[in-house]
């Protein structure tokens, strides 16, 4: 919104709250500095997705993340869910 009121425009957002389904039983697994780690990966790639599409990512709370952009045109991005961590995968 901030960028909205510094540019003087008022234009139809789009609003996506994300949750990352049982991240307790990753912390319980794995550790909470593991944990972080996975927020800290999950984070970069939606701010890498977003941020191609001129859309803002960023973490809102806890396990929760929040992506904004002006709605309609070339924002419109298809969301899968990424596969879940194995033990292997993460250091």
């Amino acid at each position: 919104m901030r960028v909205l009121e510094r540019h003087g425009q008022t234009r139809p957002l789009s609003l996506l709250i994300c949750d990352i389904d049982h991240f307790k039983q990753i912390n319980d697994a794995f550790g909470h500095l593991q944990g972080d780690h996975y927020l800290k990966c999950i984070g970069e790639l939606g701010r890498d997705i977003i941020e191609s599409v001129d859309g803002v990512f960023a973490r809102y709370e806890g396990d929760e993340a929040l992506y904004a952009a002006k709605a309609g045109g070339r924002n419109r991005v298809i969301v899968a869910p990424p596969p879940s961590p194995s033990k292997e995968s993460l250091p």
